[in-house]
């Protein structure tokens, strides 16, 4: 199920509808946010208790003993236990004398993420509410991310306000969360947050935000992660060096594009195929061919985005016959023609009137 897009509202019901159908299906009390609104999500509670009553504490401690074990194992038999589907997961969380092992709660979050279906998730959830579970240090980091995999951001913005156990992996899976819901606003808020409780973001979090900022050009923003990063020291490093010529490409910064990408210690293939996209987004097309020269000149094998790159630059200013020699170029070296290629190529097949070409 993707994550839905729309105002914060429609998010939040959707979130909650799919958890309300629980309350009538399983007898379980549902997490409930006290509003409805982004400014104040983050302060919900959850009220979750196990059919029959709370747990004791003899039951909690049991349970606690047992889940800090290493294989899957039902507490009454001491088997191995494999579950071939997550129906069979669901039927051994939902045994009243049956008491799952770390791995084995792991596996079924895993699943679930991997079904895409909040269904799934918010049954997982409330079980492992049940057991005073949702908070366990490594359990909470697999928790938040399903949620933002099966659509519910909401859901996985309670669980990580509720947390004190939360890392980074799970603060930048909710934060792509809101930026994919079309929520950079409040996304930017939670990496803040995450800040604030002194949560040191990963280098994929950057990148996360620097491609947000890019397609946004929200070129402020994004001198400010830059100083970040450049603190950091990870402005030289691929990855992160990449996404920041690329975001910079893309804001119209090409010199700043330039300037990275010539800090960038071990370039890559996606490191030349970002300057040469920037450089055609923006007409330099004799920094086209620098570049397209210099990448072989160093050991980088053009693949077909920069063949694709070379054939539009010529295609830009009119020099179709060199467009359609490099295209057969391309051909020789085994590469095959994507999306862009064939669109520039049909782009210089009807300027060249070679309709044959264009046909083939």
């Amino acid at each position: 199920m993707p994550i839905p897009c729309g105002n914060p509202q429609s998010i939040l019901q959707h979130d909650m509808s799919m958890s309300i159908s629980f309350k009538s299906r399983h007898g379980i009390l549902i997490p409930m946010p006290c509003e409805n609104t982004l400014s104040t999500s983050h302060h919900g509670r959850y009220v979750c208790k196990p059919r029959g009553g709370t747990l004791s504490t003899s039951q909690h401690r049991r349970t606690m003993s047992i889940i800090s074990g290493n294989a899957l194992t039902i507490q009454k038999s001491g088997l191995l236990l494999e579950f071939s589907s997550l129906d069979e997961a669901f039927d051994a969380l939902q045994g009243s004398k049956q008491f799952l092992s770390l791995n084995s709660l792991l596996w079924t979050l895993e699943m679930c993420s991997k079904s895409k279906n909040l269904d799934n998730a918010m049954y997982v959830y409330l079980h492992l509410c049940n057991y005073g579970l949702e908070n366990h240090r490594w359990l909470v980091n697999h928790i938040v991310p399903m949620f933002v995999e099966c659509g519910g951001v909401f859901s996985a913005e309670h669980a990580i306000f509720r947390s004190m156990n939360c890392n980074e992996y799970s603060w930048t899976s909710l934060i792509q969360g809101f930026i994919e819901c079309g929520q950079l606003q409040h996304a930017l808020s939670l990496y803040d947050k995450m800040q604030q409780d002194q949560i040191r973001p990963s280098k994929y979090t950057y990148v996360i935000l620097l491609k947000a900022f890019g397609r946004q050009k929200c070129v402020e923003r994004s001198l400010q992660l830059h100083t970040e990063i450049v603190t950091r020291g990870l402005e030289t490093e691929t990855f992160v060096g990449n996404s920041l010529v690329r975001m910079y490409s893309r804001c119209s910064a090409l010199q700043e594009a330039r300037k990275v990408f010539d800090k960038i210690l071990a370039r890559d293939i996606v490191s030349w195929n970002c300057m040469l996209s920037g450089c055609i987004q923006h007409a330099d097309f004799e920094l086209v061919l620098e570049c397209f020269e210099l990448m072989q000149g160093e050991g980088i094998t053009p693949n077909v985005v920069s063949w694709s790159a070379i054939i539009e630059g010529y295609t830009q200013h009119g020099e179709d016959i060199l467009a359609l020699d490099s295209y057969v170029k391309m051909q020789n070296c085994g590469l095959d023609p994507d999306r862009v290629t064939f669109l520039s190529m049909l782009k210089v097949c009807g300027n060249l009137g070679a309709l044959y070409q264009g046909m083939l």
